[in-house]
């Protein structure tokens, strides 16, 4: 079972190996829990995650750390936080590719 805590508003830490993510002050805000388990993956964990906040589960199912990764949720200002599937840095979506074969 791999533990992920979460500080603060926006940030995530796994005390066993050390990594952290820390949002708070971000422009652009987005939850630490996908990117700190994608971090852990990159270390070669796996296994279900337990999300805590002060040692009491935020949700109520562990789910797979490959789950976690996957996802992104956003805060918006305006609107409630969304959940989106994870993309890495150069990824284009369908509509993007179309309008680039259109120009």
């Amino acid at each position: 079972m791999i533990e992920v805590k979460l500080f603060g508003s926006y940030g995530a830490q796994h005390t066993p190996s050390g990594l952290f993510i820390d949002m708070n002050g971000k422009t652009r805000i987005k939850d630490p829990i996908g990117p700190l388990c994608r971090l852990l993956q990159e270390h070669g964990y796996e296994g279900l995650v337990r999300i805590t906040r002060d040692g009491t589960p935020v949700f109520k199912n562990d789910l797979d750390l490959s789950f976690w990764a996957g996802l992104d949720f956003v805060d918006e200002q305006t609107k409630s936080a969304k959940c989106i599937k994870y993309r890495p840095f150069g990824w284009s979506s369908p509509e993007e590719i179309s309008e680039k074969g259109r120009a």
